[in-house]
């Protein structure tokens, strides 16, 4: 339910920005990037992708594997859809 998806992600960002929660920040940013992604905006999901990649870096944040996983399937798909070269520049 790509609807509820969305509000539950949006929701989870909110109280990380109440909350002054960087970490998990990042892994609202990434949801907000595989929803782009299921959406066929592939473009936004790699800008996205990054922003919650930068977020965990300057964390010192690292996904699970299981988070990875999840992730990886969509970055992929984004990437494949938008080329290498201009998922690397979006990301």
């Amino acid at each position: 339910d790509y609807k509820a998806a969305l509000s539950y992600a949006l929701e989870s960002l909110k109280i990380c920005e109440e909350l002054g929660d960087k970490i998990n920040t990042g892994d609202a940013l990434g949801i907000f990037a595989a929803l782009a992604t299921a959406a066929g905006e592939p473009a936004k999901a790699s800008r996205l992708f990054g922003a919650a990649q930068a977020t965990r870096d300057a964390t010192g944040d690292k996904l699970a594997k299981a988070d990875q996983i999840f992730f990886d399937r969509y970055t992929g798909e984004a990437r494949i859809a938008l080329g290498n070269e201009a998922f690397s520049s979006a990301f």
